[in-house]
């Protein structure tokens, strides 16, 4: 784990801000969401999974089984996208909380007046693996899928930057964000060695030197408290450490709880841009997306093919006229 070396930012430190990311590709800004607005979000999230996956209740682990989990997103990484989480009560909380968009102004060096959007970005719900529901199953999940969000062969600049709102607590041991520290400035030999085959805008690292390049880099993004915010530049070679099955007590002690949880990790997902940096096109998709339920990608603020589309989604009511998610649309 990154430990006390972990690039910490403030907000409204924009100069200072901009320097760890240089040097780094990443930072973290301590308790963004305070505890009231972590407390809400974890509900929020149930709420929504409860009513996207029929048959799960946040209060009995045993039905949060993979076939419910798998069909909202990958179940091996923890990542969920389906089930209009993009445009959930959940992540729209998060996103109009006052300290988390402070830490993205300063980030893009952003005045109070300036007006700026924000990803339609889903979450990451890990399972514990230590709960008794979970006894004999593999509900860990994957770490080591090291990958970047873009591709030098199409996108040879920086996208933009991409962030979390951490809702857990992390620790060494119950995993959370894994960098590997500057390797925004490997991007083009990161995209290409081995001979890698484009896949429009991602580039998963996987053969043996890619390995044995972000085993000698790599560092888990922890300590990080519920309410932190990690952003990183796009260009950065990325995953996450799952939880360590083997350490069950220590988990406990990180929550500082008596009985075992139901998630050992929960983040939401957040990305923002100036909206002088979306064109027309991108903004109508936007629009659009927001009224039918679609959600998108990291870079669904700058980028229409990152935002999805489709026909208004079931049971979805979109928000209304004066509200205040609008203003990051």
């Amino acid at each position: 784990a990154w430990g006390a070396a972990t690039p910490v930012a403030e907000v409204g430190d924009v100069d200072g801000c901009r320097r760890l990311l240089d040097r780094h590709g990443c930072v973290v800004f301590r308790g963004a969401a305070s505890p009231a607005e972590v407390a809400r979000a974890e509900d929020l999230f149930w709420a929504w999974l409860e009513g996207a996956a029929p048959g799960l209740a946040r209060g009995d682990p045993a039905t949060h089984t993979t076939a419910r989990l798998g069909a909202l997103g990958w179940a091996n990484t923890g990542v969920l996208a389906g089930g209009a989480v993009g445009q959930s009560d959940f992540l729209w909380h998060l996103r109009l909380c006052p300290g988390v968009r402070a830490c993205w102004r300063t980030v893009l060096g952003l005045r109070d007046d300036e007006p700026m959007v924000c990803s339609l970005d889903g979450c990451g719900a890990w399972r514990n693996p230590h709960h008794a529901a979970h006894a004999g199953s593999a509900v860990a999940t994957d770490g080591k899928w090291y990958h970047i969000d873009q591709n030098f062969a199409k996108t040879p600049d920086r996208i933009g930057f991409q962030g979390l709102v951490q809702l857990t607590p992390a620790d060494e041991h119950s995993g959370s964000l894994v960098v590997v520290p500057g390797s925004h400035g490997d991007y083009r030999e990161n995209c290409e060695r081995g001979g890698k085959k484009a896949r429009g805008n991602f580039t998963r690292l996987s053969a043996r030197h890619d390995g044995l390049y972000a085993a000698a880099r790599a560092v888990q993004v922890a300590p990080l408290g519920a309410g932190d915010v990690a952003i990183w530049d796009s260009r950065v070679v990325h995953c996450s450490a799952g939880c360590d099955a083997s350490k069950p007590a220590e988990l406990l002690a990180l929550r500082g709880v008596a009985d075992q949880p139901a998630l050992a990790r929960l983040v939401a997902y957040v990305a923002c841009a100036p909206r002088a940096d979306v064109d027309e096109a991108t903004a109508a998709k936007r629009r659009l997306a927001v009224a039918r339920g679609r959600g998108g990608g990291a870079f669904s603020t700058t980028l229409a093919s990152n935002v999805h589309g489709g026909p208004p989604v079931d049971g979805y009511a979109p928000p209304p006229a004066d509200s205040p998610r609008w203003a990051l649309v």
